[in-house]
């Protein structure tokens, strides 16, 4: 779900995703509140950022991504510019 969000990053500040992701882990909301709770300060799995959640994996690889396909759209501009 994570890596699904805009730039990796679930905002849980939205009531509707909230709910969304809470009913699709099967949880209620307190139960969901928990758990994020636990795997962001027991497990240390998520960071929690003004109410977003991200993982540090799936930010690194998002950031790796996103150079890589800033790379490739400077090389097809170069590349259009020479066939003018």
């Amino acid at each position: 779900m994570i890596a699904s969000a805009d730039q990796c990053l679930l905002n849980l500040n939205k009531k509707n995703i909230r709910n969304s992701v809470a009913a699709d882990l099967d949880f209620n909301l307190d139960e969901f509140e928990d758990w994020i709770s636990f795997l962001e300060n027991e497990c240390e799995l998520i960071i929690s950022l003004d109410g977003q959640i991200y993982t540090e994996n799936v930010r690194e690889d998002y950031k790796r991504v996103m150079k890589e396909r800033e790379a490739a759209r400077l090389r097809k501009l170069k590349s259009s510019a020479r066939t003018f």
